[in-house]
Order: C-alpha cells, then structure tokens, then sequence
C-alpha cells in the first residue's frame, strides 16, 4: 500500500535549505563563480519535489533545476554565475533574487517509469500552483516558496575589513522602493548571455534583445530603385555611338563650308587690297617727283573675319575629338 502524504501536514516544516536567505557570491566576476545550494527532506516517509527559478536566468546556471528528494535526504545543488566581461562597481548591489519552490510528491509516484514520472509531476505543479493563485492560504499548505537574495562580496583579500558588507548592502536594498521582478526557470547549462559581455547583470536588457531579435531582416533579392544607385551615366551603346557620328560629321561638313567661303573672302580680299596697293604707290611716285621708292603696304585681316575663322575652328576641334 502506498504512502501518501497527509493534507495537513505542512510542507514548509519538512524542507531545510541552506543557505536559507542569500547566495553570497564572491569577487573577481570575471570568470565562472560558483555556490552550493543544499535542499534537504527532513521527512521520513514523504518525498519532495522543487523547482528553481531566478530573475536573471541569463546570468546564471543551476544544476539541476529541477529534481525528486527522496524522504530524509538532501541533494546539493550548484548555482554557477556566468563569467563577465569586467566586475562591476565595487558600490553595486545585485537585484537578482531566486525562488525555490517544493510540493510533496506520494512515494507511489517515485516508482513509474521517466516519462510518466515527469506527467505525473507536471500535473502536481499545475494543481499546487492554481491552488496558490485562488487561494494563497490554502497554497501555503500544498506548495513551500522560499526566495533567496544575491549578495556580491568583495575579494578575499578585503574580505575581512568589508565582513559586515552583506548585511549593510541588504539593508541598504531593503530601504529603497520595491521593484516587482518576474521569476523565469533557471538554466541547467550555460548559454551566451549580455552579461558575459559586460554587463553585471542580464535581467534588465531581456526585453531589449529579444526587440532586436524580432526586427525584420531586409530580403536577400531587395531591389534597389534607380535613385539609389551611383550618379555614373549608363554606358554608351553603339547605336548611340553610331548617331553621335553622324551628327558630327554633319556639323564638321556645315562647318567646313563655311571655313571654304571664309577662305574664299579672304582671297578675294587680299586680291583686292594688293590692287589697290600697286595703283596708290604708283601714283605717290609721281606725284613726290620721280621717287621710285614703292612704299610697303602691310596686307592684313579684318578682325571680324579672323574672329569668325577661329571660332569655326574651336567648334571643328570639339565636335572631332
């Protein structure tokens, strides 16, 4: 016949933890520091079952979790404080708290196979924790809370002249106004956490992470609009070239038409001015009493002619190259 365990009986009088307030952990951080939680069954014939949850489950790693003790027993159970990347300010006082929470558990469950054993206990914590919430005294009877504060001691070698430490540090935490903090099940393995990146402690930067988590990433086949892209003109294509062409050497023909009746004025000009030269020499001998002498006649270019043949050449030169 199995044993199972009487209504009245108090499960708060058969659990034993130790520590029973806090879990001093002990500087430097910046490498794994570990503490022994001891949770023991003073019961001689009705077994245990608890749980372990922390507000910065991040931060922080319990082996195990969760487990069966069987009556009269103890079971020891590690807390291990995830390495930081550097201490925190030797005035900070750690808000990190844990919470153990056993039920009794009849000694004919402890005999099915594993995973009947672990259905079995989930309905256990469903009922214990429904009756918590409906009714908090009744809970009381069925399901043992206990929470545990985390308390960060200096080295070893101030340890003696800062013994008093934890305790000012507790009451200085105790004096400030009351934060609600969310209980989560704690780890039984360590994973990357913010606060082995730097941070002391991970609880607060949860929310923050898991918004950055959710963001969208940008699709790998995102299709740039034309604004986007660099100011560089598109390559030139040969049907562009092509045209281009033509329209240069039509240009070059107009141009070169006009250069050929440009030089053509120019002769005829020069034509011109070199009779008129010859006839007025020829007369101011006579007329000077038999002075041979011809006078030199400079010969040159009307300044609108030779502004007109250079910008026909500036235009030539940029149209051909």
């Amino acid at each position: 016949m199995s044993s199972v365990p009487s209504p009245a009986m108090d499960v708060k009088s058969i659990v034993v933890l130790s520590p029973e307030k806090e879990l001093q952990f002990r500087r430097p951080f910046t490498s794994v520091v570990k503490r022994n939680l001891v949770i023991s069954n003073a019961h001689p014939t009705v077994a245990i079952a608890f749980k372990v949850k922390t507000t910065a489950p991040k931060q922080y790693c319990v082996r195990p979790n969760s487990a069966v003790v069987p009556p009269n027993t103890k079971l020891e159970v590690q807390v291990l404080l995830q390495a930081m990347k550097e201490d925190p300010p030797a005035d900070y006082i750690s808000k990190d708290k844990f919470l153990v929470q056993v039920i009794k558990v009849p000694l004919d469950i402890l005999n099915l196979a594993n995973d009947e054993l672990a259905g079995r206990l989930q309905q256990l914590w469903t009922q214990a924790e429904q009756l918590s919430k409906s009714s908090p005294a009744a809970g009381a009877d069925v399901m043992f809370e206990r929470k545990l504060k985390c308390v960060f001691l200096p080295e070893d070698s101030a340890a003696e002249q800062d013994t008093l430490k934890p305790s000012t540090a507790n009451r200085i935490s105790d004096t400030t106004a009351p934060i609600k903090q969310e209980f989560s099940d704690a780890t039984a393995s360590p994973r990357m956490s913010e606060a082995s990146k730097g941070g002391p402690s991970a609880a607060n930067l949860s929310s923050t992470t898991a918004a950055q988590a959710a963001a969208p990433l940008p699709a790998a086949d995102t299709k740039v609009s034309p604004t986007e892209h660099s100011d560089k003109p598109p390559a030139p294509t040969s049907a562009m070239v092509e045209k281009e062409l033509r329209e240069a050497r039509e240009k070059a023909k107009t141009l070169q038409a006009a250069c050929d009746g440009y030089k053509a004025e120019i002769e005829r000009l020069n034509m011109l001015r070199q009779r008129r030269g010859e006839s007025g020499a020829i007369s101011h001998s006579g007329s000077a009493g038999g002075n041979t002498a011809l006078q030199t006649q400079h010969v040159g270019l009307p300044m609108p002619v030779g502004a007109g043949i250079a910008v026909a050449a500036f235009l030539i030169g940029a149209y051909m190259f």
